[in-house]
């Protein structure tokens, strides 16, 4: 837990002032800075609150579910295959009286029918005259194939007697068409979904095939006057592979309500438990803790919590200034626009340079699965690097399932190349944070780290023996200017790439060989004399050569 006292509104505003928390509408805090609650959902479908646990995940009553990792369309049209919903289940009844909708980010004990600490839930709380209806759900943590919608009918001790009949309708929305799916029967309680995606990224991709387990879900439920509650449970287990799917909605079906709640519960507490920040003698503390567990929580809702063996980590995408991102959006929209819904569920730099940082002094080994869905696409970007030319390896600006480039912007395609250097710093955060040796040695960390570092000493030229080596045609982090020279985010990025094997060498013992020894010495040379753009008039680093800083300030 990090504790902080903030004085002044200047040190923590603007930590916070790209972060926007997903429920916009009369949002209230309570349950202690953990719930975030409204009496209506927004009428913006980007603001709708997400559940996931970093395999799966969905905006609560959408009509779309997202795998990570499973993608759709060719080269630059790729995006995240939408799969028609069997969790989004609006409740409704014609004499209700009052409805709230909570984001239960860690525990709300006081909305609880169970009256028990619960964790990562969505709950909408519907109330009638003698009657009250909750509604869950919740995206399994442990049980990471698994979503959760659990419907609670509970009559008032008074109420009048009778049966409670409220309607249920699932949220499938039109046919996909990214997966070409097909739903048979498989026993009187399920429904078994399947298809492939209908079109790889590459000509030689692996096309992923989706298996999808899920309750029927009933026009209506009923609560017998004879009794006071009950509870419908609605399952739905989401994999790239048969058995897989299969045995965890299996296990899910033959496990108890409570069970998994409390499964889900405790899995949660221990993320929290190392992850919260606590703010001390300061005013406006309170709305700085909150905010940051909300930009914490939708991090981890989209990022699991170890390796799957079967359906690898694809890496986080970022969200647009409208909307948080994550695993539960990045579908394409039907007037093919990607800027409105998070560029189509792709990997930027965002989440090396921006989004690890914030979770690795909380939770390194997310760190380090961010780190492997970088790893696990090395021989796309050695491709890379040698079809423009190069050696090493060049991370496209845009990464989905392949590694090669998607993004459908050709110029940052082209030039936004400061992201390799981007990969390299996030290896540099990690291993000052946790010296992580065995990652360097086992885990193909050293293999990367001088893939990249031979990268930039192919990329940089010497044209000049006074000015060093300078790096050309390329558009910096701003993305105004492109095919510029010498941009100072990318020069100084790459610098700290080619220095990091003799941090290796220096810091953690890691041993090379003598041919790698003349590298790395090959590496510091241009490390040290690389060209970094400084005006020494009036002391200023200029965004790239012939910046004009005259007119732009």
């Amino acid at each position: 837990m990090l504790i902080l006292t903030l004085r002044d509104d200047k040190v923590w505003k603007p930590l916070i002032s790209s972060i926007i928390i997903t429920f916009l509408v009369e949002v209230k805090a309570g349950g202690e800075g953990w719930l975030l609650q409204s009496e209506q959902l927004p009428s913006d479908t980007r603001l709708i609150p997400g559940i996931g646990n970093g395999h799966v995940a969905t905006q609560v009553y959408s009509d779309t579910i997202y795998i990570s990792n499973v993608y759709n369309g060719y080269t630059n049209s790729t995006h995240r295959a939408r799969i028609p919903s069997t969790v989004g289940i609006t409740v409704t009844k014609d004499d209700l009286i009052d409805r709230n909708y909570t984001l239960d980010m860690r525990r709300g004990d006081q909305l609880s029918f169970a009256a028990s600490v619960i964790s990562s839930l969505f709950i909408a709380h519907f109330l009638g005259e003698d009657y009250t209806i909750e509604q869950w759900l919740y995206a399994h943590r442990t049980r990471s194939r698994i979503l959760v919608c659990d419907v609670t009918v509970s009559r008032h001790g008074d109420g009048t007697p009778g049966d409670v009949e409220i309607r249920l309708e699932l949220n499938r929305g039109d046919p996909s068409e990214d997966v070409n799916l097909t739903t048979v029967e498989y026993n009187t309680t399920t429904y078994y979904t399947t298809g492939p995606i209908l079109e790889p990224e590459t000509e030689t991709s692996d096309i992923p095939v989706v298996h999808q387990f899920w309750t029927k879900v009933p026009y209506s439920v009923v609560l017998p006057a004879s009794e006071s509650t009950q509870t419908w449970r609605f399952l739905t287990a989401l994999s790239t592979d048969l058995n897989d799917a299969l045995a965890e909605y299996e296990s899910a079906i033959n496990s108890g309500t409570s069970e998994l709640q409390q499964e889900h519960i405790t899995a949660w507490e221990s993320l929290w438990s190392d992850s919260d920040i606590v703010v001390l003698n300061y005013e406006g503390g309170y709305e700085f803790q909150e905010t940051f567990r909300a930009a914490l929580f939708h991090i981890m809702i989209s990022t699991p919590d170890q390796v799957d063996v079967i359906n690898p980590f694809g890496g986080l995408s970022p969200g647009t200034a409208a909307a948080v991102g994550g695993l539960a959006r990045g579908g394409k929209l039907n007037n093919g626009s990607s800027a409105d819904n998070d560029y189509l569920g792709h990997v930027f730099w965002d989440m090396d340079t921006w989004i690890m940082p914030a979770i690795l002094m909380f939770h390194p080994d997310k760190a380090k699965l961010m780190i492997d869905s970088r790893l696990r696409v090395i021989n796309a970007t050695r491709d890379n690097a040698i079809g423009s030319g190069y050696r090493g390896v060049r991370y496209p600006w845009e990464q989905a399932y392949t590694g090669y480039e998607t993004c459908p912007w050709d110029l940052a395609a082209l030039y936004q190349i400061h992201i390799t250097a981007d990969v390299s710093y996030a290896i540099r955060q990690y291993l000052y944070t946790t010296e992580d040796v065995h990652f360097v040695v086992n885990g193909g960390g050293k293999e990367l780290v001088m893939e990249i570092a031979r990268f930039w000493e192919s990329r940089s030229v010497l044209r000049d023996d006074d000015k060093g080596y300078e790096i050309l045609g390329v558009m910096g982090p701003d993305e105004n200017s492109a095919n510029v020279n010498n941009s100072v985010f990318t020069n100084y990025n790459a610098k700290l790439s080619l220095s990091l094997p003799q941090y290796l060498r220096d810091k953690l013992g890691i041993s090379y060989t003598p041919d790698e020894l003349e590298e790395v010495a090959s590496f510091n040379e241009v490390s040290s004399n690389i060209y970094i753009p400084f005006d020494d008039e009036i002391q200023f680093h200029p965004q790239y050569d012939d910046f004009d800083y005259i007119s732009k300030r």
